[in-house]
């Protein structure tokens, strides 16, 4: 659900992308997964801004932990910390 909110209210109605770790990587095949986190490096210097959508479980993750390094090494636009309890359309403002 939150997907296709975010998806319709950001991307339907506004000319910017959105590219979703979770959603865009194949966490079932290992190859592909592979090839898609060499590539992750790409996204996210190319991003204006890393909305980092926060719970308890964030920084235990190591592929966010990857995500968060490559974004402050690459110096790729502001990061914003939102947790998940908030309303999702404070994402967008």
């Amino acid at each position: 659900f939150a997907f296709a909110m975010t998806y319709f209210c950001g991307h339907l109605l506004s000319n910017k992308s959105f590219w979703f770790d979770r959603l865009c990587i194949d966490q079932e095949n290992l190859l592909r997964r592979c090839q898609a986190l060499k590539a992750v490096p790409a996204f996210v210097a190319q991003s204006e801004r890393m909305i980092i959508l926060l719970d308890e479980t964030y920084f235990s993750r190591l592929w966010c932990m990857y995500e968060l390094a490559v974004h402050s090494k690459t110096g790729s636009g502001t990061a914003e910390l939102i947790p998940v309890w908030m309303p999702l359309w404070t994402i967008f403002f």
